[in-house]
């Protein structure tokens, strides 16, 4: 029986999944925050508790249900977030783990019921899709399932703590389940009979495909496009310019780049799997979120560094973002170094005022030190810096589209 059999029709409970670790831990966890736990297969050495979901081949034919159950009172006060985003993990055999339709976020307070059910049904097939009216349709682009593997990521937010950041891991896992569900291979089982069929749709329609399934152009045509208008001031632009005159004459100056186009030779930033194969060779987005921006630095070469520092105007102050942090990753390996946090957290789920912050104790201007000593002793010899910037104010399942030039607001010192 093949890996993908084993899955056909059958209750996924992650935590008998722990062999995919094997499979996936050679995989770098690029991309990653320690302020939020991540079930998936591929983040294997950035939380305590990790959980894997597999990687697996799917047709056309094919779809995943899953269903997630908000945990108790109890949990929810200790979380910040709940969201799901499907994924291509391979495209013609090489990583990309770019995402193909919009994160799909729980931020309601009417969605956060301790017990209520969200049900997910991920698939390329809309007369499958048709068959699950109450579930929220994850759209996959059936032309690319030739040539690709599936994945799927959710993101738990937690508040962060050093000693002890997963609380909760092991009552939520109990609340996923999910099934594989082969429509081919259960229409044949149930073709004599005439019961319960969806026949195969896709290669007895080929004439019709683009009536049947889910295209590129159809989910990129449905993504949100959200645009704000940032309270960022002259008075605000006056204190981040003075504070980086205090560096400007001894210190070296590193920029930060839209997500990824210094790698890509790419004039546009990498939002979803389709931005990512139009590089050469395809870049890898290392599981993109959707509702969140990303920048980043080029690998910065340590070994003749004695001092650093980060300025950075702080995306939350301004209106332009729910929170946000730097990440700093060891380039050798790409395993997480550090999260610094440029902004407040976001509230518990149970707070009244969610998703906001409650308090806001962060400058507009924060001025980060970089431990770079710290590194060394690590045997770190390459780093590479991100900002990230979760959600819109708006739309929390989109960035905004004008945020784009704001890499100029964070801006690395070394010498």
């Amino acid at each position: 029986m093949s890996i993908l059999q084993e899955f056909i029709g059958t209750n996924i409970n992650l935590n008998n999944l722990i062999e995919w670790l094997e499979i996936v831990k050679s995989i770098p966890n690029f991309g990653s925050n320690k302020a939020i736990n991540y079930y998936t297969s591929v983040f294997n050495t950035q939380t305590n508790f990790n959980t894997v979901i597999p990687v697996i081949k799917i047709t056309n034919d094919d779809c995943i249900l899953l269903e997630i159950t908000i945990p108790s009172e109890t949990w929810l006060s200790k979380h910040t977030l709940i969201n799901f985003t499907s994924y291509f993990f391979t495209y013609e055999n090489i990583n990309v783990y770019a995402s193909v339709d919009e994160t799909i976020s729980f931020f309601n307070k009417e969605d956060l019921i301790p017990g209520m059910k969200h049900k997910i049904c991920i698939t390329s097939n809309k007369l499958i899709a048709s068959q699950y009216p109450d579930y929220i349709i994850s759209k996959i682009p059936g032309e690319f399932l030739y040539n690709t593997e599936y994945t799927f990521l959710i993101r738990v937010g937690i508040f962060y703590n050093e000693d002890k950041y997963d609380d909760g891991t092991t009552e939520f896992i109990n609340c996923i389940s999910s099934k594989l569900i082969k429509y081919s291979t259960f229409n044949e089982i149930n073709k004599e009979n005439n019961e319960n069929i969806i026949y195969s749709t896709f290669t007895q329609n080929e004439e019709n495909n683009e009536n049947i399934i889910y295209t590129q152009n159809e989910i990129i045509s449905g993504f949100q496009n959200v645009y704000v208008n940032p309270k960022i001031t002259y008075f605000i632009l006056f204190k981040f310019q003075y504070e980086c005159l205090k560096y400007l004459l001894n210190f070296k100056s590193h920029a930060m780049y839209k997500y990824l186009i210094n790698k890509t030779n790419l004039n546009i930033p990498m939002k979803s799997f389709y931005d990512s194969i139009l590089a050469n060779p395809y870049a890898e987005l290392q599981a993109n979120n959707t509702g969140e921006t990303y920048y980043n630095s080029k690998i910065i070469d340590i070994s003749e560094i004695s001092e650093m520092y980060i300025v950075v105007i702080n995306k939350q102050n301004i209106k332009l973002a729910l929170e946000s942090n730097i990440q700093i990753y060891n380039m050798d390996d790409n395993s997480s170094l550090d999260i610094i946090f440029t902004s407040q957290q976001l509230s518990s789920i149970t707070s009244i005022n969610y998703p906001q912050p409650i308090n806001n104790n962060f400058s507009d201007i924060i001025t980060i030190p970089i431990n770079i000593q710290k590194y060394k002793s690590y045997g770190v010899l390459q780093i590479m810096i991100i900002e990230r910037i979760c959600y819109s104010p708006i739309n929390y399942n989109y960035p905004c589209a004008d945020i784009s030039d704001y890499e100029k607001y964070c801006i690395i010192y070394s010498k």
